[in-house]
């Protein structure tokens, strides 16, 4: 998915009630879904926007023109499944408990902050927890007919989504990759998107609608 001509080429995220009918707003559920829908918060923004290409008096409208024309690569490395994966990994492993700073803008005095276990937190109360995590974001790499359901069909079976997922994990073993991947050495950039998109093709089997033959598998070209 690339940006629409706007303030800036990239703003992707689901209407709010779709976002929670999806992942139920459980933290865990969201945690699954990282590198397959949403791409894992990160402040890394030179990956974030690794096209932002545009040089000084060049045509904007044949700049643009280029986003939209294909083949359509990804030369970051922050939406690859597996370095999703890896930042969740990361992030239960350094917190067991998280405590939420939750916010009233009407109440005179403020909630008190408290306590909660990472792996049974809502996904507001992991927003709340930490300044620099949101979790709304989808992954650029995503077709848009990942996204996108046909008007007149019937409604999402949001639950089959996630029995899916959570079925097609189990097929891999999440930890055994991360280490091997880890322990690999990338002799350039180049070579470490490669290994991130190997994982990819996992990724991509793990979306329900493409798997469920809706769809067909549509990745961005491989280019280096």
């Amino acid at each position: 998915m690339f940006g629409w001509q706007n303030g800036h080429l990239y703003n992707f995220s689901l209407p709010d009630d779709v976002f929670n009918q999806l992942t139920n707003n459980d933290f865990m559920t969201w945690s699954k879904m990282a590198g397959v829908y949403f791409r894992f918060p990160t402040e890394n923004y030179q990956d974030i926007y690794w096209d932002d290409d545009y040089k000084e008096g060049e045509s904007v409208r044949s700049w643009m023109r280029k986003k939209y024309t294909g083949p359509y690569c990804y030369k970051g490395n922050g939406e690859h499944y597996l370095i999703n994966q890896i930042k969740v990994e990361e992030m239960l492993a350094r917190w067991e408990e998280i405590t939420v700073h939750e916010f009233d803008f009407y109440a005179k005095k403020q909630p008190e902050p408290y306590k909660v276990k990472l792996r049974e937190a809502t996904i507001d109360q992991v927003m709340h927890a930490f300044a620099d995590i949101v979790c709304y974001e989808l992954l650029e790499r995503v077709p848009v007919s990942d996204i996108l359901y046909a008007k007149n069909n019937d409604k999402p079976d949001f639950e089959a989504v996630r029995k899916y997922i959570d079925s097609a994990i189990h097929k891999i073993d999440i930890r055994n990759a991360v280490n091997e991947y880890q322990s690999r050495r990338f002799g350039s950039n180049k070579q470490e998107r490669r290994g991130g998109r190997y994982f990819d093709r996992f990724a991509g089997r793990n979306s329900y609608w493409t798997s469920a033959g809706m769809y067909p598998e549509g990745r961005h070209r491989a280019c280096g």
